[in-house]
């Protein structure tokens, strides 16, 4: 069934896939509270989870599947043995030599030498039940249930840790602008040091009177702070620290 649920939820609408999801999940966490604590009360809520989920599958792959999905119950039998293994399948306890018996003598309700799905399972109604052979085909099908459930909830953490890499890849836009805040800062705070440590070599350089350089400075610090403020010019920016506490008092 889980291998169905699968391949549904890639091909249904909004709605088929929200409610297939939600009933899947359903079934799961129910499953998993019995894991944990296997009471009576948990096991029914399971059960009627899986039941829910098995009727929906049942329901929508025939309409997004049609040429895969499978015949339901035959609707009548050609032959006795059909009949009988689709009965001894079922849990019923006959031979083929009293099946045989009964479906030449008229217990079995043939007709043109068919009987219909009604029919025998009316027939099955005097027959004895196999108790132990329907407990041990439950007992593989509940198996076989957890198995599919192991194996979706792999594949279930696999997707996430996917997506987890994949989301390792993007940056919050928040991060994104404290880290350009955080290289503008240290882009004007580098052009200041450098400034002040060779603004003297520049005034050499340009023939300059060195007694002068500590004004050539102020000049120069004077351009990267206009230049920076030019850069923050927005509210936001101002927030983050690009502009300068001091010229902003000069303004005011």
């Amino acid at each position: 069934m889980f291998d169905k649920v699968e391949k549904l939820s890639q091909v249904t609408s909004t709605g088929d896939k929200r409610e297939l999801v939600m009933l899947n999940n359903g079934m799961v966490q129910r499953m998993t509270t019995y894991n944990t604590s296997p009471t009576a009360a948990h096991l029914k809520d399971w059960q009627a989870a899986k039941e829910a989920l098995r009727e929906c599958v049942e329901r929508l792959f025939p309409a997004y599947f049609p040429d895969e999905a499978a015949p339901t119950d035959p609707q009548q039998f050609d032959r006795q043995k059909d009949a009988r293994d689709y009965l001894v399948a079922k849990g019923y306890k006959v031979s083929s030599g009293k099946f045989s018996s009964d479906w030449n003598n008229g217990k079995v309700k043939v007709y043109q030498g068919r009987v219909s799905l009604a029919a025998l399972l009316e027939y099955a109604t005097t027959l004895d039940v196999d108790h132990k052979r329907i407990a041990t085909a439950e007992a593989r099908q509940a198996r076989k249930d957890s198995l599919e459930i192991e194996k979706l909830e792999i594949d279930i953490e696999a997707k996430k840790l996917a997506n987890r890499k994949e989301d390792a890849k993007w940056v919050l836009k928040v991060d994104a602008t404290d880290q350009s805040a955080a290289i503008l800062v240290l882009l004007r705070d580098n052009l200041r040091h450098h400034a002040s440590v060779r603004t003297a070599a520049a005034v050499l350089a340009a023939g300059g009177d060195p007694s002068r350089a500590s004004e050539v400075e102020d000049v120069l610090q004077s351009i990267i702070s206009d230049g920076f403020n030019d850069l923050a010019g927005s509210r936001e920016a101002r927030l983050i620290g690009l502009v300068d506490g001091s010229e902003e008092e000069e303004e005011d």
